[in-house]
């Protein structure tokens, strides 16, 4: 009988794959992100035998594709320069966005989304040759969530489907961590409608990827890779209610008006100039608006979709993350 394996000891590694479904092994930089809630979960098929016979009792089930989930969260901040992304932004890539003069968009088209090989440490007990269990995925893609509250960082959350690869014995890396520190999300300059007169408390959005697994029959696991199919960004912010002559939002939900909404978070780099991320969402319309209350505060739980910016020279601009 081993040691016991330590949960809290893993970490996650992530490399954009040269051809898509093919495993290329995160090197030692690659892990340096700091991630949160990091899972990684098997999602095999079976075929069941499930024969009838003169007795009830079951044939052994057979193992069909072999897919795979992983999903972990991060701070969302910048560290390097404006050009150069960080660690955790390769994740970015990964769910449809491209990189181009300092600034993430998402992309339609398939060409541009990368693929991700993923590598998860599910835990360690030592410092020998073989002190942890090493959970590997390839051609992942995924979607992502920005949850942003007074009081906290602004949270990046992964959501990674994938080909299970193999699980094997390694080692924790231990690479040099990039440095930086988020700001809490306070005095992001956030503004909706153009205006920033409205109390908000949280800022939610979902870029809602659509993700399906590409099967083939010529494939071992019968699997190649993930593709996004389709994109339907939506979110959430929760303004203290006002007079109507103020703020209608009521009538935004009624009239389909559009809206924008724009906030901004800061990460402070020693030694280096500090780094802010804006984040634009060009184009909002109202979907729903709750009635509900903080802490005895009467708010007006807005539910909202982001849609297209109706510009075509610009393709794909619902939702931005600019670097300066």
């Amino acid at each position: 009988m081993g040691e016991a394996f330590i949960s809290k000891r893993r970490h996650i590694g992530l490399k954009v794959e040269s051809a898509k479904g093919t495993y290329l092994a995160p090197a030692s930089a690659d892990y340096a992100l700091l991630a949160y809630d990091i899972q990684a979960t098997t999602q095999f098929g079976r075929f069941d035998r499930d024969t009838q016979k003169a007795y009830l009792t079951k044939l052994p089930g057979l193992v069909g594709t072999t897919a795979c989930q992983i999903s972990f969260s991060v701070e969302v901040r910048h560290t390097a320069n404006t050009t150069t992304a960080d660690v955790w932004e390769t994740a970015l890539l990964g769910c449809g966005f491209t990189f181009a003069s300092s600034t993430y968009k998402p992309s339609s088209n398939a060409a541009d989304h990368k693929t991700l090989s993923i590598a998860v440490a599910l835990g360690s007990f030592g410092t020998s040759a073989s002190e942890c269990v090493i959970f590997k995925a390839k051609g992942c893609a995924g979607t992502v969530t920005f949850e942003g509250k007074v009081g906290q960082p602004l949270i990046a959350r992964f959501t990674f489907t994938g080909v299970f690869e193999e699980v094997a014995d390694g080692t924790l890396e231990v690479p040099t961590q990039e440095v930086g520190i988020p700001s809490i999300f306070q005095g992001v300059s956030a503004t909706w409608g153009g205006s920033s007169s409205r109390v908000i408390s949280t800022i939610n959005v979902d870029l809602g990827n659509s993700i399906v697994l590409r099967e083939s029959v010529n494939s071992t696991s019968g699997l190649l890779h993930a593709v996004i199919t389709d994109r339907r960004p939506t979110g959430s912010i929760d303004p203290d209610l006002e007079l109507v002559a103020t703020e209608d939002f009521y009538g935004s939900l009624r009239n389909n008006d559009p809206k924008s909404l724009t906030f901004a978070v800061t990460t402070v780099v020693p030694s280096s100039s500090n780094r802010t991320q804006t984040f634009t969402l060009a184009n909002v319309r109202v979907t729903n608006v709750n009635d509900a209350n903080r802490n005895g505060i009467q708010v007006a739980g807005i539910d909202f979709e982001i849609v297209d910016t109706s510009d075509t020279t610009t393709p794909d601009g619902d939702i931005t993350i600019a670097i300066s």
